[in-house]
């Protein structure tokens, strides 16, 4: 027995004399110097009997702020987000192209203007209409999933398009009166988007960023809950409305 451990003890010693380092403590030394010029990341290599290439797997989190306009609403938000891209080593012209996934989720701290889901002005029941409360609460969330397709450039500014999906379920809240609760009913728009985004990645570390998404969402729900005296006013049949949202949002890469 302990000339069989001897003997493998002899053979791993040869082993790494002869070929140097273990391919892992390799592929992490080639890991490194690549890193060195792109920042965070995850390299990612992929060959064939014709070609070989190179990428780096980002993940970013990211904090922002939205201005969106839905139908008759103007919206604000606070936005929480997360990107998984990866980025080819390879350059033409100091160009990088990359592709990934952006997952932005908005929570709605105000809504203001007129609500879209009546069909009749509900004056009868609320004395201003289809106005909305206007004031700073939660007034509901929404989840944005878009495919990006970008390039980097040197110095680190990059610009990327953007389609995918959006989602969002909003609570639109009305003044009933100076002795009364405020009423509400839950609205649900939903549908594809598309735009895109610039920004730039300070040592692929931190980074700041615009996006711009637009499209036509469709209104799937529109539920006044309790307040059922409204159910007069409100459109039965699904309808879409023009949405646009306007962001910025601050990075960090890891």
């Amino acid at each position: 027995m302990r000339f069989l451990v001897m003997t493998s003890v002899v053979l791993v010693s040869l082993v790494c004399s002869v070929f140097g380092a273990s391919p892992f403590n390799s592929y992490k030394s080639a890991e490194s110097s690549l890193l060195s010029n792109f920042g965070s990341g995850r390299v990612i290599k992929a060959s064939s009997a014709s070609s070989s290439a190179t990428w780096i797997l980002y993940n970013e989190g990211h904090l922002g702020y939205s201005y969106s306009s839905l139908g008759d609403m103007i919206l604000n938000s606070a936005d929480v987000g997360y990107s998984s891209y990866i980025v080819s080593v390879s350059s033409a012209g100091g160009l990088h192209p990359y592709v990934g996934v952006e997952i932005t989720v908005p929570v709605y701290l105000r809504a203001r203007g007129d609500s879209n889901i009546f069909a009749t002005s509900p004056q009868t029941e609320l004395p201003n209409g289809t106005k909305l409360l206007g004031e700073t609460n939660f007034s509901g969330w929404g989840v944005q999933i878009p495919a990006v397709l970008g390039v980097h450039f040197g110095g680190g500014f990059y610009i990327q398009a953007m389609a995918g999906y959006s989602y969002h379920s909003l609570t639109d809240t009305f003044f009933k009166s100076n002795t009364q609760n405020n009423w509400s009913a839950n609205a649900v728009y939903q549908g594809v988007v598309y735009g895109g985004g610039l920004g730039l990645k300070l040592k692929d570390t931190f980074s700041i960023g615009v996006r711009y998404m637009m499209g036509n969402l469709n209104s799937t729900t529109r539920d006044p809950g309790d307040f059922t005296a409204l159910n007069t006013y409100i459109k039965t049949k699904d309808f879409q409305v023009p949405y646009w949202r306007a962001s910025i949002i601050l990075g960090y890469v890891f």
